[in-house]
């Protein structure tokens, strides 16, 4: 009987973890090219349950986790955002403003597991969820980790493979794990601003005129 019970159970969850249309759209995705046909995978993921505003572009193909028939239903993507190959845990809803960048193999987690009392098994099946935002105008860098409960404020950069526990201001720079402030942004960027994932400016020569930044430019194109 016990078998027999977690067999029914497995199928149940798997029936409800289907999701055809998702399905379907990542296996269309999968024969585009990276960072090209970004308008017709914004198309599709909105057919699949997304919430995007106009001018939002996929580059790649998404992960999602969560329970339900559709948990797509709680992304909510504001207007000029890009989205690269992002991993979305949606047991509860990530809301991401407009005209941010979540850059490749970013994970954003909304669900944590509780510690158990039993010493023999510390992982709990139980879990909560809790809301993720990201600030218009934010950038979050390659590889980087959000967890559950956090706010990325508007303006800010969370620096490649950084993990954020806890919410950022607005206009900051966070690096390292766990994320921490390195600095306040300016409100109005120059033009020249280098990629928080780009190594540091040559040194002036001689001459005083700087060697071509081709590695930094390369780093920034990748990273969008």
């Amino acid at each position: 009987m016990p078998a027999i019970e977690r067999a029914r159970r497995e199928i149940l969850l798997t029936a409800r973890m289907l999701r055809p249309r998702f399905l379907l759209v990542n296996l269309a995705c999968s024969f585009m090219p990276r960072f090209t046909l970004s308008t017709a995978r914004t198309r599709m993921y909105r057919w699949a349950g997304v919430r995007a505003e106009k001018g939002v572009s996929f580059t790649d193909k998404i992960a999602v986790t969560g329970a339900g028939p559709n948990p797509l239903n709680f992304l909510s993507i504001g207007e000029g955002t890009t989205i690269s190959t992002v991993l979305f845990n949606l047991e509860g809803p990530i809301t991401i403003g407009k005209h941010a960048n979540v850059s490749q193999y970013v994970r954003i987690y909304t669900a944590w597991h509780a510690i158990s009392k039993d010493e023999e098994k510390r992982f709990s099946q139980s879990f909560s969820a809790r809301p993720v935002v990201i600030g218009d105008g934010a950038w979050v860098c390659t590889g980087s980790v959000l967890l559950p409960g956090v706010t990325v404020g508007r303006g800010s950069v969370v620096s490649a493979g950084s993990v954020v526990t806890s919410d950022i201001p607005p206009n900051t720079l966070v690096s390292g794990v766990p994320a921490v402030v390195v600095k306040q942004l300016p409100t109005k960027a120059p033009a020249d601003s280098l990629s928080p994932d780009a190594p540091p400016a040559p040194k002036t020569g001689a001459r005083g005129s700087n060697r071509p930044q081709a590695a930094t430019t390369a780093i920034v194109r990748n990273d969008q």
